[in-house]
């Protein structure tokens, strides 16, 4: 008897803004000075991006 080939589950990572479960193939990437950071789409990394910016700011 012939056994049914069992589909693969695609390796997924977490957005880091709105921590969804997204195919690795899929997700736009930041590459970091450590380590790089996956995002859903534009407007999960528009969000990190502003958030980012104004931690960077200097404090007057």
């Amino acid at each position: 008897m012939t056994e049914k080939p069992i589909p693969k589950q695609p390796d997924t990572v977490a957005c880091q803004v709105c921590l969804e479960e997204i195919p690795s193939s899929v997700a736009i990437s930041q590459e970091a000075d450590v380590y790089t950071q996956h995002f859903c789409g534009i407007e999960c990394y528009a969000l990190w991006k502003e958030k980012h910016k104004k931690e960077q700011l200097p404090e007057e």
